[in-house]
């Protein structure tokens, strides 16, 4: 799966070497206005609850997330709370969303059906 994490959404940045996964790359990203540092990880599909639970155990309270996809299943991780997605089921794509509400992330920053075609569909996606 593919993983991907705004830096500054984390507790503590040095959670990036306690997940299993393998660091892609990290670069600049312009999010709500604003600089930030996204990362994106390889995360094999076994290892993906684990990261995922780590990740929720570490993001900020309020206004984040951090999501892993691969094929037709997305996780989305949130502080302390993690939702499936399954591209074919309209209803978990719509559950993501109102958890997203629930930590003040608008439903544009959680476009969940389009997030498995493009990396960050409410923005430009930078380029490598």
């Amino acid at each position: 799966m593919r993983a991907f994490i705004v830096i500054e959404s984390l507790t503590d940045a040095d959670v990036l070497e306690r997940l299993p996964g393998t660091l892609d790359r990290r670069y600049p990203f312009t999010l709500n206005d604003g600089p930030v540092e996204l990362a994106e990880l390889d995360v094999a599909d076994e290892d993906a609850l684990a990261f995922a639970r780590i990740l929720a155990e570490n993001l900020l309270p309020t206004r984040y997330y951090g999501h892993l996809v691969g094929g037709d299943s997305m996780i989305v991780a949130f502080p302390h709370v993690i939702a499936l997605v399954d591209r074919r089921d309209a209803e978990s794509v719509a559950r993501a969303q109102q958890v997203g509400a629930l930590f003040d992330i608008p439903a544009v920053q959680l476009q969940v059906a389009r997030m498995f075609e493009v990396d960050h569909p409410d923005l430009d996606t930078p380029s490598a």
